[in-house]
């Protein structure tokens, strides 16, 4: 199988490296484009477990484990000290930097490590964006930089299971290869390359899929047939599964010899539509992804359903702003991207923009006709024009589509795919009833992430070593950003940037009420922003309720009389004020055995923003009488500030104070009214 289809060309980028290491094989290591001499079996292997960590430390114990598994000898520490020198001495007497592996605390690590493997990424992701032609090309050459099974000759049962990553990415270019080329129309020359994978990999179902399709197109219909049945009988014997989606529609498409599975040929149109073009839209995958793993287990499960009888698979995620709506969709989009081989669509729709109205329907679907082929001239001028020749083309297609930030289910339903074939993902600040109601959507509510994934994220961000020393305080980090990932990320990109600041700094900041909206700011982030767009699109008197509830100390939460008095309406329409703020996501509901007896809460960061709100549009009379209201005490006369606590990583505010006086604060607590 590894039939090195490019490799002269691949290994010729690696001749100017300084220092070059190659896993994608037999372990090697070039300086200056020559060979380096590694020592025996036990230096091999160090230095493989040291390339495997992606350039993190591995303590001594780790490596004695990954060097001998479960029977380490006795003098295994010793040993790796010494793989370690004889490597270092290899690197020498090669004309290297010895100090390429560097000793740090009790482990070891490698310093910038121009790695086969990582071009082999690169090289992926440059392809995703390239055209057919382009990507053909650079994924081939990548497949040239396999040299063989991946660390072969080093027989570690630990190295080998870390090595089956880089097999899997062999596989996964050799199927995105595969892909490129029979869109180029290169079906003949595929069949034999396809054929040989197929056998080493019978459970692979996107490869045997690719070959029966290039048999097809071929003209050699009964082998592609063929094909099918034997991976029908294998995937039964071995996993007691039927075939997949995918499969079983290639298999129906070529007993039908359905048109668009034809090669349409060089500047030829398939009949009946524009040229059947791939759109490729996704954005990238989101960094540090952390977390979700039973959310995205819930949108596996929507492709997997056998009980939708034709309906479309629609699932809208819905949360409160900064809790990572759009990275679940997008990396849930990226994981199954392979399962929709017509393409996949992603519109932004502006559902809670600061600055621009949500984006229009006919807007959108003029963007996706023009992706899907369509010339603009072509595009029809009405929604429902537009609308109808969308689904037209999506018939009997497989397209992801991935409609972010949604306003309404108005917005969103004209841009539904018709074919059950499809899938469409949207994300919003409310579950959209509608979508639901009359579309058949299922709902994925997000809350904020567990304590251990908020400091995972944050550990992914900065750096394990940053925050070995410091658990407490990345764990109180992520509880005082309410374990929110736009507040975690904006907190790690804070502490990134400044490399002086510890954990404990970034925890002192974040302490003080007054200012921790300002410190959860950086570049365009803001979780002040991003509230604030959620508060905008409240009506009038449920802005009004919001504001005020800022002005409590409310441990144990609110009921709808709570609202009533400070909006000064009648209970009945404080129970839809409260309904309001839940529907945007501003207010939790602790529902019990009767209306009256439901209680809400407002999250940490919400609770601040909404007293900052009061304190900016209320006057101090207006906010004394609707505190009184709700707690039956007469108002109270302003109190001076509390000093606040200083800390070392930040100024003091009380020399802002003299610098800049009459400078207001953010906001004050209900006692200071």
């Amino acid at each position: 199988m590894y039939e090195n289809i490019n490799a002269p060309r691949a290994r010729a980028r690696t001749i100017g490296s300084r220092t070059w290491f190659g896993i994608l094989g037999p372990l090697t290591v070039t300086i200056a484009g020559r060979p380096v001499r590694l020592g025996g079996s036990r230096a091999q292997a160090t230095l493989a477990a040291l390339l495997l960590s992606g350039g993190q430390i591995v303590p001594i114990d780790r490596l004695i484990d990954q060097v001998w598994g479960d029977e380490p000898p006795a003098s295994g520490r010793n040993q790796v000290m010494i793989a370690i020198s004889t490597l270092r001495k290899s690197f020498r007497t090669a004309g290297g930097d010895p100090d390429l592996i560097e000793t740090v605390g009790s482990g070891y690590r490698i310093r910038h490590a121009e790695l086969d493997a990582h071009q082999a990424e690169a090289n992926r992701e440059r392809a995703r964006r390239s055209p057919p032609a382009e990507k053909a090309a650079l994924l081939r050459e990548t497949l040239g930089l396999w040299r063989g099974q991946v660390l072969v000759g080093i027989t570690s049962p630990p190295l080998r299971a870390a090595a089956g990553r880089w097999e899997e990415l062999r596989l996964s270019v050799l199927e995105d290869w595969a892909e490129a080329e029979l869109a180029l129309g290169r079906h003949r020359e595929l069949v034999g390359t396809l054929g040989v994978a197929v056998a080493e990999h019978p459970l692979r179902e996107r490869i045997r899929t690719q070959l029966m399709l290039a048999l097809h197109r071929s003209g050699r219909q009964a082998e592609a047939l063929t094909v099918y049945d034997r991976g029908r009988t294998v995937l039964a014997e071995e996993l007691g599964l039927r075939p997949g989606q995918s499969l079983r529609d290639m298999h129906a498409a070529i007993l039908r010899d359905e048109p668009g599975i034809r090669w349409a040929g060089a500047g030829r149109r398939p009949a009946g539509g524009p040229p059947r073009v791939r759109p490729a839209q996704l954005p990238p995958a989101v960094s540090a992804f952390t977390g979700r793993g039973a959310e995205l287990a819930a949108l596996d499960r929507l492709l997997d359903r056998q009980d939708h009888r034709g309906e479309l698979p629609l699932c809208v995620v819905y949360g409160m702003a900064g809790v990572g709506k759009t990275g679940l969709a997008v990396t849930w989009a990226h994981r199954v991207a392979d399962r929709f081989p017509d393409g996949h669509l992603f519109a932004g729709l502006r559902g809670h923009d600061p600055y621009a109205p949500p984006l229009p329907p006919e807007a959108v679907l003029a963007r996706f006709l023009r992706a899907l082929g369509v010339g603009s001239e072509a595009v029809p001028d009405g929604l429902d024009e537009r609308a109808a020749l969308f689904r037209s083309l999506l018939q009997n297609r497989r397209v992801l589509i991935v409609l972010d930030d949604a306003a309404s289910a108005t917005q969103v339903r004209p841009l539904l795919a018709g074919s059950a074939s499809c899938c469409v993902i949207v994300t919003a600040r409310s579950p959209l009833g509608g979508l639901v109601a009359q579309d058949g959507a299922r709902c994925l509510g997000l809350d904020e992430l567990s304590p251990q994934e908020a400091e995972e994220l944050l550990e992914r961000m900065v750096g394990a070593q940053r925050t070995a020393g410091e658990r407490g305080a990345a764990r109180r980090v992520g509880e005082l950003c309410d374990r929110l990932p736009l507040a975690l990320r904006i907190a790690g990109a804070k502490l990134l940037s400044r490399s002086d600041w510890t954990l404990s700094c970034m925890s002192a900041r974040l302490e003080n009420e007054q200012s921790r909206l300002d410190e959860l700011s950086h570049d365009e982030l803001e979780v002040r922003k991003a509230l604030a767009q959620s508060y905008r699109h409240l009506p009038p008197t449920a802005r009004r309720a919001f504001r005020r509830l800022g002005l409590l100390s409310l441990p144990g939460g609110f009921t709808a009389r709570t609202v009533a008095a400070l909006a000064e309406v009648p209970l009945p329409d404080a129970e839809t004020l409260c309904e309001n703020l839940v529907d945007a996501q501003l207010a939790r509901p602790h529902h019990g055995d009767t209306p009256e007896a439901t209680r809400y809460d407002l999250p940490g960061l919400v609770r601040l923003f909404s007293a900052e709100r009061a304190h900016e549009e209320d006057d101090h009379d207006t906010r004394a009488a609707a505190v009184a209201r709700a707690t039956g005490r007469p108002p109270v006369r302003p109190e001076q500030p509390r000093q606040r606590e200083t800390h070392a990583c930040r100024p003091d505010p009380r020399a802002l104070s003299a610098s800049f006086p009459g400078r207001p604060t953010r906001h004050q607590g209900a006692r200071d009214l």
